[in-house]
């Protein structure tokens, strides 16, 4: 077989950040992107206000949605990046050809699908993130799988680079990690796994948005808190109990700092009580059980391939307080807020805590390394102002970078989780 210098890098994006559209066939709004259309104010006002709306209908009811590409902007009132500032970047800036693969379907985005082996090849890998991550894991192979034979029909060899951003690094770590999940021949190929941003031991924040709370941000509109909470509600939708910290990581406790287990068999206790109460789904929480379950890494030594964790530091995040013993959440009996948010901490990138980011090393191992950005920037989203991470992922490639003077006017962003 050939040999090349061919590199390919598999980019999985973190949750809502891959366009959704409903099929051909669908009865009201065949072959349209519902998703992130269906964020809009003139959609998620009316559906807030118990009007319908078939764009944010099709998220919350219609399971069978197509993929469509990576998210590259939100509208909300204004615009805010996502994923756009870093596709512009790989291929301006580093010569890389965005492709996708034909298990997804891209309305409006110019990335097309992958015919022939390329130098250099950034991969698009978006997924119904409404799905539990297993699922999503499936897809990433198919696609990878598809790649694999594009280069081998050729002759030739690639180095396959797999970074995910956010809940997409959870997305991939299932497929490398999950022994019932068969890889197929890009494993031999694959250098590393790069996570960005990911919150390998949970986010607390997704508790806020799965109890109907104010999360943060672009989302303080009770508009955007009852759509979100309308998809998350759904047993059918899992990912977001995906998010929460795994079994093991206890991030709430009762009033006398007792640590209170929400995966416990005890149906009975007052907390549990106090969150089926709140629309807590016991139904999703054993999906996502089963989904931690197919994560077998727990060190350094027994990772399928080389792991490298990027860790985003210094703002404000949801996250136990370790100077202080106080977990995440204060479980209140009789409150009216039973679930009261602690203080945030400095140690995250404002959606996920530092010490779920490192997952298994330490932050100062040379396989983790850390960024003052914030959730969206550590992804790309500003890479203008905030082009650290990205940048250190493409040395850690291998890959001169070229040098730029940072933007004066940092871009608006979101954060993708």
């Amino acid at each position: 077989m050939q040999t090349t210098d061919n590199i390919v890098i598999a980019f999985v994006p973190g949750t809502s950040a891959s366009e959704l559209n409903t099929p051909v066939d669908a009865a009201e709004m065949p072959n349209t992107r519902v998703w992130p259309e269906a964020l809009e104010i003139r959609h998620v006002g009316p559906y807030s206000h118990h009007h319908e709306d078939n764009y944010c209908s099709a998220i919350v009811n219609e399971t069978p949605l197509t993929v469509g590409d990576l998210v590259d902007q939100f509208t909300i009132g204004l615009d805010f990046k996502c994923y756009h500032s870093l596709i512009h970047y790989m291929q301006t800036k580093m010569g890389f050809t965005s492709a996708i693969s034909k298990t997804c379907s891209p309305l409006y985005s110019k990335t097309k699908y992958l015919d022939e082996p390329l130098a250099k090849v950034f991969y698009h890998c978006p997924y119904d993130w409404r799905q539990t991550n297993q699922v999503s894991a499936g897809m990433l192979n198919t696609a990878l799988n598809e790649l694999d034979s594009v280069y081998a029909s050729k002759g030739q060899t690639y180095k396959l680079y797999i970074v995910g951003h956010s809940m997409g690094g959870l997305v991939s770590r299932c497929l490398l990690e999950d022994p019932a999940l068969q890889r197929g021949n890009w494993f031999q190929n694959t250098q590393a796994l790069i996570t960005l941003a990911t919150p390998h031991y949970g986010a607390p924040l997704a508790l806020r948005a799965i109890l109907g709370q104010k999360i943060a941000g672009f989302l303080e509109a009770g508009a955007y808190v009852d759509f979100i909470k309308a998809v998350v509600d759904k047993p059918e939708f899992p990912s977001t109990y995906e998010l929460l910290p795994p079994p093991g990581k206890t991030f709430i406790q009762d009033s006398s700092g007792n640590s209170l287990d929400i995966y416990t068999d005890d149906t009975s206790a007052p907390f549990v009580q106090a969150l089926d109460q709140l629309g807590f789904c016991a139904e999703s929480l054993g999906k996502a059980k089963d989904f931690f379950s197919t994560l077998t890494v727990t060190s350094p030594e027994n990772t399928p391939v080389p792991y490298y964790c990027f860790v985003g530091t210094g703002h404000e995040t949801f996250a136990n307080n370790d100077g202080t013993h106080q977990l995440a959440f204060t479980y209140q009996a009789g409150s009216d807020d039973p679930f009261k948010a602690s203080p945030k901490v400095l140690e995250g990138d404002r959606v996920v805590p530092q010490d779920s980011a490192r997952f298994i090393f330490q932050l100062t191992d040379p396989q983790c390394q850390t960024f003052p950005y914030t959730h969206g920037q550590m992804g790309g989203s500003d890479m203008d102002g905030h082009p650290g991470a990205i940048e250190a992922m493409l040395k850690l490639i291998g890959l001169p970078v070229p040098q730029a003077a940072p933007s004066a006017q940092p871009q608006t962003e979101t954060s993708s989780t």
